[in-house]
Parts: structure tokens; sequence; C-alpha cells
């Protein structure tokens, strides 16, 4: 099995530079394009599935990338972006040190109080990935 896994395209709050974790944003015509790019890079690759997480800015992507209607793409909360908590919305280069620096270690140092932390995103994803194993698919998608 080949697993293909990408972000999402370009949002409004991602131009802003505003961490975006649950905020459900859809893509901006840059990310639409972002999608359309990928796609056209990958070629007439086929995906046994499409897989992405339940906002609205990954199903796009998915479904763009992935070749196939939005209604088509397996939504997986496991797979969706990490809870930044309060630090939600708030801009990337105005964080504060603590996150700033969890940002930049995330495997070393001590997750803010309200942020998911690095065993959570782990757990949630291998708890995906292990089951995605059992499937038998040639390519997937994930978003």
């Amino acid at each position: 099995m080949k697993i293909w896994i990408t972000r999402h395209g370009q949002t409004a709050l991602n131009k802003q530079k505003l961490m975006q974790g649950l905020t459900d944003e859809p893509l901006n015509e840059t990310g639409i394009q972002q999608a359309k790019e990928a796609r056209k890079k990958i070629e007439d690759i086929h995906f046994d599935a499409v897989y992405a997480s339940p906002l609205q800015r990954a199903i796009q992507t998915a479904s763009i990338i992935g070749n196939v209607d939005q209604k088509d793409v397996k939504i997986d909360s496991r797979i969706i972006e990490v809870d930044f908590g309060d630090y939600e919305l708030r801009n990337y280069f105005k964080l504060g040190l603590k996150m700033t620096s969890y940002w930049a270690f995330p495997e070393l140092l001590p997750n803010p109080k309200s942020v998911e932390s690095v065993k959570s995103m782990v757990k949630r994803s291998q708890s995906f990935l292990k089951e995605l194993e059992k499937q038998n698919y040639e390519n997937v998608l994930i978003v």
C-alpha cells in the first residue's frame, strides 16, 4: 500500500497568519488552486480511498487531489488538526514564549495547558494508521 499524505490548501486564516486548529475554515482561492496543482503533479494516480478530517478545508483538498466527489471522501476525526486551545486564532508571531517554544520543539517541551499534547496526537493518528494497514488498498490519500 502506498499512502499519500498532504496538508490542506490555504485558507483565509492561514493567509492572515492565524493559528487554525479546530476552526472549520474553507479553502480560499489560493488553497483551491494549490490543491488543483497538486492533482496535476500526481497525474493519473487513482486512489482506492481518500480520507480527510471532518474540517472543510481538508475535505475540499481531499476531493480535489483525490479526484472524487466530496461525499466520497472518508471522514475520520482521528486525523483532525491539533487542538490549539487558547491559542486558536492567534497570530503566529504573537503566541508568547511558552507556545512559541512548544511549537518549535513539541517533542521536547510540555504542551501549554489548553493545547493538545504530542502524546494525544500520536495516539489518535497511530490508531487511524493501524486500522488503515488492515485494508487492501493500493493507493490511499490522507489529508
